[in-house]
């Protein structure tokens, strides 16, 4: 049983490479003031990054960033997933594992794992970004990857990001077929999942996914979130789509789990 004295807020993003930077800063600004414990960041590059840099900058300690450093021999790999901690968590630990064998590419895959305290609580948090349109082995290999990982750990965890894939048990059809190898996921862990519509953007896969959403009126289900079993049984969990933040072709989406009175 968790130590479960205090409620838990999550928001997951992908704040999309920051493209929207006029309104993105505003706009994450008002989402670190809904007081999330956690806010999990995918495609936190380019813009996105300077952004985030000097929000926390300006909130004087209220959050902290984790994220994989900038490689020196290679500039312009950078870590897609971060995660904003409030500053009333405390780190016990972080890694960042690598989803793609390939360590030159511009936006490699990685998820952030880390464990941290607050008082009596014990608490995982992982933030993935699974890559779109690949081939099924290398889909496969990244599932494998994070399956391993997280089996290594007894922690309560929560496990949030981007999967660019979608769950048979949501939907039907193309949105499910996408990539069934994190299918586990829903079997081993307890899930809630949520997703977007992929609107039209200048990247192809967005192109790809407007067309099947509108033609064939199928939403893609993309973005997830998943608590361990542990926590489900012991919290009332409640999933909200943050709709009024649209700085990102991603919605943000609060999770909220609530101590069970016993």
């Amino acid at each position: 049983m968790p130590n479960n004295t205090h409620a838990i807020r999550i928001i997951s993003w992908n704040l999309q490479k920051g493209y929207r930077k006029s309104s993105l800063e505003r706009q994450l600004e008002q989402v670190l003031a809904l007081g999330p414990d956690f806010l999990c960041l995918q495609e936190v590059v380019w813009n996105a990054r300077s952004i985030v840099e000097r929000l926390l900058m300006k909130m004087r300690g209220q959050y902290r960033l984790i994220q994989r450093p900038v490689s020196p021999l290679v500039p312009k790999v950078l870590a897609m997933t971060g995660l904003i901690v409030r500053s009333d968590w405390h780190d016990k630990s972080a890694e960042f594992v690598r989803l793609e064998n390939n360590e030159t590419r511009e936006n490699t895959k990685w998820f952030l794992f880390a464990q941290f305290s607050r008082g009596t609580q014990s608490l995982s948090v992982a933030s993935v970004h699974q890559r779109a349109m690949v081939m099924p082995w290398t889909r496969r290999r990244s599932a494998r990857t994070l399956k391993n990982h997280l089996e290594r750990h007894s922690d309560s965890t929560i496990v949030c990001g981007d999967f660019n894939t979608g769950f048979p048990q949501e939907h039907h059809g193309l949105a499910s077929i996408l990539a069934p190898h994190f299918h586990w996921l829903t079997q081993d862990l307890w899930a809630t999942c949520f997703w977007r519509r992929l609107e039209p953007t200048t990247s192809l896969p967005a192109r790809i996914g407007s067309f099947i959403g509108r033609y064939l009126d199928i939403a893609l289900p993309l973005d997830h979130a998943f608590i361990t079993r542990d926590l489900a049984d012991s919290h009332k969990v409640s999933v909200r789509a943050l709709h009024e933040f649209d700085a990102s072709d991603h919605i943000p989406v609060l999770v909220e789990l609530e101590p069970e009175k016993r």
